[in-house]
Order: structure tokens, then C-alpha cells, then sequence
């Protein structure tokens, strides 16, 4: 049965999802890790690069295009890419 591949179609953009919340920031479709410390992250998209800002940051999850990062943000930039 294809129900679940159905249901995250329609959860997630195909081009890129983002949510922060107060536990962790999941990131869903970025194309690359442009870099990555404790206190900045950057990922580019298709059309953007995102980047990060804070304190303790961790990547928990990293999937082909999916990452979940936990610590404290400070600033999120989008960049025209």
C-alpha cells in the first residue's frame, strides 16, 4: 500500500519544508551542507541558501535530503542563491 508515501506528499512541499520549534529544527529537501559548527549552519536549496545562527547547535538527524537540529537559534537568513 502507498498511503504513507501519499501522506508525506501532502505534508511536505516537494520543494523545501522548515519548522522550528522551541525542541529542534527540521529541515526537509535541502540540496547540501555548506557548512556547520556549534554556533552556525548553512544549507543551500534550490533557489536559497539558509543560514543559521545560535548556540549549541547540533545536527540529531540526517537523512539524504532531511536534517533535524537541535540547541538554541539566534537569527535564520535566507539568501538569494
Amino acid at each position: 500500500m502507498k498511503l504513507f508515501p501519499n501522506i508525506k506528499n501532502y505534508l511536505y512541499d516537494n520543494e523545501y519544508f522548515i519548522d522550528i520549534t522551541n525542541n529542534y529544527t527540521h529541515i526537509y529537501n535541502y540540496q547540501s551542507l555548506e557548512s556547520l559548527s556549534e554556533t552556525f549552519i548553512s544549507l543551500k536549496f534550490a533557489n536559497f541558501i539558509m543560514h543559521i545562527e545560535g548556540e549549541n547547535l547540533k545536527v540529531t538527524k540526517v537523512l539524504s535530503n532531511e536534517m533535524q537540529i537541535i540547541g538554541t537559534i539566534v537569527k535564520v537568513c535566507f539568501i538569494n542563491a
